[in-house]
């Protein structure tokens, strides 16, 4: 008895001196996408916490698309604890063709440099030595015979069968765009084709659909808070019982935040006038084979990341003009916060009153039209939710890299529902 519980205070004793003991400036990464252990690997002389706010610098990363297809990501080095109120941000862009190994090996190098004033502070200092690439002071011009425009072309398909279903999907996409500060510009075309196949006894039900579309837009800034916009755009869908549509809108912008600032925060007013002619491919159940619509719309949408957590909400409304009751309203939402240490909960949901349809078309529709959604169904509401949260207790370092077996077999577990 005496043994065992000698045994129990030496076990209990390692696992404090394991917390205690450590002297290294403790961060907490916040990042979506990024290999955290790829980073303790590069940067070990710093301890790697569970929670933020067990951290000396919280570093959270955020990113934004660029005009040439890359990527540009901010650093925010937010300092805590004993270097509360020391704050930096950097920030690194990236190429469309970059690798990932590129990607996170600068990253790496970037917070490395955000460490260093913070690690200066520190008895670690005594052992930093500086290494500075040569630098050209007067680098010559970069001309882009480009002109800043970027062309993609994508293409995927897929098929899966087993003895009495099979499917066949193909989707091409081709598009043009060109960034510029006070300019954008894009273009691009896509179309799609599927088709389905179920046998049932004896019977084989076939179904198909496929769409097109060609879309354009110009936006101008008009100043750090204002922007205008102009769409246009050409489709067709056997899904949406529409032979041809053709549309143009014109959109302004008002941002709340400065637009440099979208990195962490924006308040978004936009509103909107629509234009387009639609030439059905059956009968609607308003009794039309083609019409001219106008409309509107205006849309609110708030997004901010922070320490505690982000949130992405947006409400909006469209109606048409030669009836206010044809109408849609729409709220989408996400949020993700740390309630308590350890403790994170996520919560999304969209949901839409839909009062819209015009190019439903008339008769009734068959059973495998419904079960196949060969076409559009009439409905006044659409919706989504989903919540779910995580709890970690235990040790507050994370340091220790091991890659073995990762990717095979194994599972974690969570609690997530949604309705």
């Amino acid at each position: 008895m005496y043994r065992l519980l000698i045994v129990f205070i030496i076990f209990i004793s390692t696992l404090f001196a394991t917390e205690t003991e450590s002297k290294k400036t403790a961060i907490f990464i916040e990042c979506r996408f990024c290999s955290e252990d790829f980073i303790k690997e590069q940067i070990p002389y710093v301890d790697y916490v569970r929670d933020r706010l067990d951290a000396d610098i919280h570093i959270l990363e955020t990113s934004q698309q660029t005009g040439s297809g890359g990527d540009e990501y901010s650093l925010y080095f937010i300092g805590q604890s004993t270097f509360n109120g020391k704050n930096d941000t950097l920030s690194f862009t990236t190429n469309v063709d970059d690798t990932k190994d590129q990607i996170r090996n600068e990253r790496v190098r970037m917070i490395q440099i955000g460490l260093m004033p913070y690690l200066l502070k520190t008895p670690l200092a005594s052992r930093i030595s500086v290494d500075v690439a040569s630098v050209q002071t007067s680098p010559e011009k970069v001309e882009d015979k480009w002109n800043n425009w970027v062309f993609k072309i994508r293409g995927n398909s897929f098929m899966n069968a087993q003895q009495s279903s099979r499917s066949f999907n193909i989707f091409g996409t081709i598009s043009a765009s060109r960034v510029t500060e006070d300019w954008k510009f894009s273009l691009s075309t896509n179309g799609s084709y599927n088709e389905n196949m179920y046998e049932y006894g004896g019977t084989e039900y076939l179904s198909t659909s496929d769409s097109r579309r060609l879309r354009g837009s110009v936006i101008m800034s008009l100043t750090d808070h204002m922007s205008a916009g102009l769409w246009t755009s050409a489709w067709n869908s056997s899904y949406g019982n529409t032979d041809l549509g053709l549309s143009i809108t014109p959109e302004f912008e008002y941002s709340l935040y400065p637009y440099s600032e979208s990195n962490q925060q924006s308040l978004r007013l936009n509103y909107s006038f629509t234009a387009k002619h639609v030439d059905y491919t059956d009968t609607t159940i308003y009794f039309k084979t083609e019409e001219m619509l106008f409309g509107e719309g205006v849309s609110v949408s708030y997004n901010t990341v922070k320490p505690w957590g982000s949130i992405n909400t947006s409400i909006s409304g469209d109606h048409y003009f030669h009836d206010f009751s044809k109408n849609i309203i729409s709220l989408n939402t996400g949020l993700s916060l740390r309630l308590i240490k350890g403790l994170s909960l996520n919560v999304n949901g969209s949901g839409s009153m839909v009062h819209n349809q015009l190019s439903i078309p008339k008769g009734d529709y068959s059973i495998e039209d419904v079960l196949l959604e060969r076409a559009e169904l009439q409905t006044q509401f659409t919706y989504f939710a989903s919540i779910g949260f995580s709890y970690s207790f235990g040790s507050i370092y994370n340091n220790i890299v091991n890659p073995r077996f990762n990717g095979s077999g194994g599972g974690s577990y969570s609690f997530f529902m949604s309705f």
